[in-house]
Formats: C-alpha cells, sequence, structure tokens
C-alpha cells in the first residue's frame, strides 16, 4: 500500500462556494475530476502516472465551519512505497 497524506484547511468562504471550486482545484494539481457530490461536499479524482509518481488517488471533503468551511484533502499513492516528494 502506498503513502498518504491528509491536509485540513478552513476557509472564510460559503461551503458550496468551495464546493463550486473542487474541479478548478483539482485542474491546478492536473488531477481529474472522477466524481463530485455537492450535497455531500465530496470530490474524488486521480493523478496520472508521471516521471515522479505511480499515480495518485486525491479526495476531498468540504463541511461547513463555525466562520465558512473546513476542507479536508487527502492524497494516497496508486501504487509504491516512495512519492518522491509530490504526495
Amino acid at each position: 500500500m502506498g503513502r498518504a497524506y491528509t491536509a485540513t484547511r478552513s476557509y472564510s468562504a460559503d461551503p458550496g462556494a468551495v464546493v463550486g471550486q473542487m474541479p478548478a482545484a483539482f485542474e491546478s494539481i492536473d488531477a481529474h475530476v472522477g466524481s463530485s457530490d455537492p450535497a455531500s461536499g465530496t470530490t474524488t479524482g486521480s493523478k496520472s502516472f508521471g516521471w515522479l509518481t505511480w499515480g495518485e488517488r486525491v479526495s476531498a471533503q468540504v463541511s461547513p465551519a463555525d466562520e465558512g468551511s473546513t476542507v479536508t484533502v487527502e492524497s494516497k499513492l496508486k501504487f509504491g512505497l516512495i512519492d518522491w516528494g509530490n504526495n
């Protein structure tokens, strides 16, 4: 099983607005959106095999917070044990 990285960030924007920006956020890291469910705030996708990566599975969960939104992103290697600093 490959390595995984999880990060959580808070934003002052409404959760619906943040979910709406997820496809653009995935595109900005060269990830392809596999599915997006605005009702649950979940977006999943993947990054392709490349020179320094075996590919990654990426998921983002947007949740309401007291002052906006919380976004938790998880990136897991599709294969391999070394992420070469990408994950």
